[in-house]
């Protein structure tokens, strides 16, 4: 799941890979919402703390299931990054959640705020694995405690006529 602005509103959030019934459904309030949006402009020592509701339905893990995440996001500072040919600017933005089903992961993300785009990930997590409502543990990929992922832009390739900062 990333929290990072996407077009023009600062809650399009894109998560799964798939689009299909088996990808998490994310709930916010207006007041979670608000909370986030707060972090615009990026500054370094802006903060926010934000909860949001996150479902799961049935679908390839047979089991639903319900959690909801409190995020602690902070804006650390900002660094240079050799991404997709070339020399961004980027906030370094760094994240603690935390679920009530126990799940936990810290992550860091380096934002390119001319593109939209995080350039690089790296998230940790630790805490319990996910049980389902049946008391069924569900494997989610790379989310149980001691996974690892990270991202890193190489390359990237936008239709004829975009305008992006990375397309020019």
């Amino acid at each position: 799941m990333g929290f990072i602005p996407t077009g023009e509103s600062p809650f399009t959030i894109q998560i799964g890979k798939n689009g299909g019934a088996t990808d998490p459904v994310l709930s916010f309030s207006s007041e979670a919402k608000a909370s986030f949006a707060s972090l615009w402009p990026l500054e370094v020592g802006k903060s926010a703390t934000f909860t949001f509701e996150e479902q799961g339905f049935g679908g390839s893990y047979a089991y639903s299931y319900e959690d909801e995440w409190t995020y602690k996001v902070k804006v650390t500072g900002t660094e240079q990054l050799a991404a997709a040919g070339k020399h961004l600017g980027t906030y370094v933005i760094e994240i603690a959640a935390h679920s009530d089903n126990g799940r936990k992961f810290d992550e860091k993300l380096w934002y390119h705020p001319a593109s939209g785009l995080i350039v690089k990930k790296k998230r940790s997590w630790s805490g319990t694995a996910l049980d389902s409502e049946r008391g069924h543990r569900i494997s989610l990929a790379n989310t149980d405690p001691g996974e690892t992922q990270s991202y890193e832009l190489k390359h990237v390739r936008f239709p004829e006529g975009s305008k992006n900062a990375l397309a020019e």
